[in-house]
């Protein structure tokens, strides 16, 4: 059996649950729109993230070798490492919390499926705090360790201007990445909890 029968079934079945539960017959409506949400929102993050994925390949196998060649010093490698690493950490930490429907409970009762669900929503907007912050950091770190020993014949101030200007820019592309996961939070996630919460209170 594929996976889209898999999860026409599970789907029918906490429907059917959902029926049972409530006595207004506009409920396994309700849960079977909300379930729907929930399934092309997962879909829409599907492919956002497997285009992160290779865009991340990319400027990795670029930018190494590159590094590399311009300076192979100690900091030069100590920088590469904790970007690789760095980047490496958080993006498979946000792929382990992103919201799935695979881990919701189709088999309990609605208002285990909605607290659930509510619950992997929640977690996965959790990503963007601290863990976030330290990855963020991790890259600023990292792209200056990485221009270190290119700069060693640069007068003193000038060192000082360029690593400020690398830590303004990481700064401000990460904080352009969080305003972004904010807004999509905002339009994407709370909206579809808003309705778990409103079919929630119903039953």
């Amino acid at each position: 059996m594929n996976n889209s029968n898999d999860f026409a079934e599970l789907q029918a079945l906490w429907v059917s649950k959902g029926a049972n539960t409530v006595s207004t017959p506009q409920k396994p409506e309700a849960m079977s729109s909300i379930t729907d949400r929930l399934r092309k929102f997962q879909s829409f993050q599907d492919k956002i993230n497997r285009i992160k994925l290779i865009a991340l390949i990319l400027i990795i196998t670029t930018t190494m070798p590159t590094a590399l060649m311009a300076s192979n010093t100690l900091y030069t490698i100590a920088g590469l490492a904790l970007i690789v690493a760095g980047t490496a950490i958080f993006f498979g930490y946000y792929l382990r919390n992103q919201f799935k429907m695979s881990k919701l409970p189709f088999g309990k009762p609605t208002n285990e499926f909605i607290n659930a669900a509510l619950a992997l929503l929640t977690k996965q907007n959790a990503i963007f705090k601290s863990p976030f912050v330290l990855f963020s950091v991790a890259l600023g770190i990292g792209a200056n360790l990485l221009v270190w020993p290119m700069l060693e014949n640069e007068v003193m101030l000038e060192r000082i201007q360029i690593h400020l200007f690398i830590s303004g820019m990481i700064a401000a592309s990460t904080t352009i990445g969080y305003l972004i996961r904010l807004w999509r939070i905002r339009n994407e996630v709370y909206p579809i909890m808003d309705e778990l919460v409103k079919i929630k209170e119903s039953l």
